[in-house]
């Protein structure tokens, strides 16, 4: 899975997703807006973690980078959902009442830049 470098509007994240799954990337598109908005900001994140974590597409690819990155999405996808609905039921507040979502997606999009320098050596 790879960033769109000719489908894309400002990363290709949707594009690239859009051409791998075989579903029209505006839909795509519309569909993380709408999360954005509902998730209070961590579909943002979550497309800018995958703008970090998908390589750009090119000519040459290997089988071992499409797999790690396939993988590398799936696990920021159950993550940022996973938050999501953890703050949706009031799960990551602290005994004091601190909340622990942004905290968790800040970690989450650190881990995501370590992850991408494992994939690209």
């Amino acid at each position: 899975m790879n960033r769109s470098f000719t489908n894309r509007v400002f990363g290709g994240v949707c594009g690239g997703i859009g051409e791998t799954l075989r579903i029209n990337p505006w839909i795509l598109r519309i569909f993380m807006v709408l999360f954005a908005f509902a998730s209070l900001g961590a579909g943002l994140l979550m497309y800018m973690m995958l703008w970090i974590a998908l390589p750009q597409e090119s000519l040459i690819e290997s089988a071992r980078s499409n797999a790690l990155s396939f993988l590398l999405f799936i696990a920021i996808l159950i993550v940022m959902i996973g938050t999501w609905f953890a703050k949706i039921g009031n799960q990551l507040n602290t005994d004091t009442g601190q909340d622990l979502y942004y905290p968790i997606l800040f970690m989450a999009f650190s881990l995501v830049f370590l992850l991408r320098q494992v994939v690209r050596s």
